[in-house]
């Protein structure tokens, strides 16, 4: 559900809002705010309390931590556009 409606508002926000991303930066700020939660419970439930774990793999870890660098790359590079001065 989370997932659909972050994509929704995305395409909501590129092709059918007359501003584009001016003034965006809540939706910018939250997705970062998701991903960056789901990386710290990953590193907690995959490398510190491995109860339930059945594989090694730090994939659980790898994937949100790109996905949190990546929209703070995005949210330094459209700072002039999404925050309002």
């Amino acid at each position: 559900g989370m997932l659909i409606g972050v994509f929704l508002m995305a395409l909501y926000i590129l092709f059918v809002r007359p501003n584009g991303v001016q003034g965006t930066w809540a939706f910018f700020n939250l997705v970062f705010v998701q991903n960056f939660c789901v990386l710290l419970v990953n590193i907690y439930t995959v490398l510190i309390d491995k109860t339930g774990v059945r594989s090694n793999s730090i994939e659980a870890v790898i994937a949100p931590f790109v996905f949190t660098v990546l929209m703070a790359i995005l949210i330094y590079g459209l700072s002039d556009k999404i925050y309002i001065y």
